[in-house]
């Protein structure tokens, strides 16, 4: 029998399917969230954002049941050693063993992210104080990682042999992406914050590896490797990303962030 909620205003049909597998799963959305969802889910594809995602977390949730449910695929993610969840700011590590396990292998997965064509990114929520942690990532022996350096700033990578130092400073909080298109060349791996570009390189591409995507750390053999003692509100994994395109889901994503509570 579908949820009443189904019939109190939403129509978007991921959505709708997105509530169910929350509810499924033993958690629940109220009718002012399940809204809010829609807002954001009708944007990205108003943007043709969608079409490029294999899945999108909204962490910063109403319960840790519907923040570890993808809303694109719904798939859940696990909470491996108890990550702290609270609500309406996200899952955070604890610098030690706690990590989410976000159930997607690119190299098995067969989606939208590639070894040549590819994108993921985390909205940091608190800042990580641990030098050299991983807030995410799939690969701890190459660059496919967003990193806290120990020069208090951050370093991404995304299908290439090391990460790249973005400059950014330890006080700042919001959306990092990192986004590949191409095998290598100019321009072919690109570092954004909160939209804007900070670095473009030219690493060729490295072969994904047999692991999961995790947050609050990254996969190395299978397991955590440099856990984080952040707070994420979001993480997202896909295909490439243009530069306009990365302005568009951070714009929609810091509209939804603004709308829980989230500076």
């Amino acid at each position: 029998m579908l949820d009443l909620l189904l019939f109190s205003g939403v129509t978007d049909p991921d959505v709708k399917q997105w509530v169910q597998a929350v509810r499924s799963a033993g958690g629940r959305v109220s009718t002012a969230r399940a809204a809010l969802m829609e807002k954001l889910v009708k944007g990205l594809k108003a943007d043709g954002l969608w079409p490029l995602l294999d899945e999108l977390w909204i962490f910063a949730a109403e319960n840790g049941t519907q923040a570890r449910t993808g809303v694109k695929a719904r798939v859940l993610a696990a909470a491996v050693n108890s990550p702290p969840f609270t609500t309406n700011r996200g899952y955070a590590g604890d610098g030690l063993s706690a990590y989410l396990d976000l159930n997607i292998n690119p190299s098995t997965a067969a989606g939208r992210f590639t070894r040549n064509d590819a994108s993921y990114g985390a909205w940091i929520v608190i800042q990580n104080s641990v030098t050299g942690a991983r807030l995410m990532g799939y690969d701890g022996l190459n660059g496919t990682e967003l990193r806290y350096n120990a020069a208090a700033n951050y370093g991404m990578g995304i299908n290439s042999a090391s990460y790249t130092p973005t400059g950014i400073a330890s006080t700042s909080l919001g959306l990092m992406v990192a986004t590949r298109v191409g095998a290598s060349g100019a321009g072919s791996q690109n570092t954004y914050y909160n939209g804007a570009n900070l670095v473009a390189d030219n690493q060729a591409s490295t072969a994904l590896p047999n692991w999961n995507f995790f947050a609050l750390g990254t996969s190395q053999f299978g397991g955590i490797a440099a856990p984080c003692d952040a707070r994420l509100g979001v993480s997202f994994i896909g295909g490439s990303l243009t530069a306009v395109q990365v302005t568009s889901l951070y714009s929609r994503l810091r509209t939804h962030m603004t709308a829980v509570g989230v500076p």
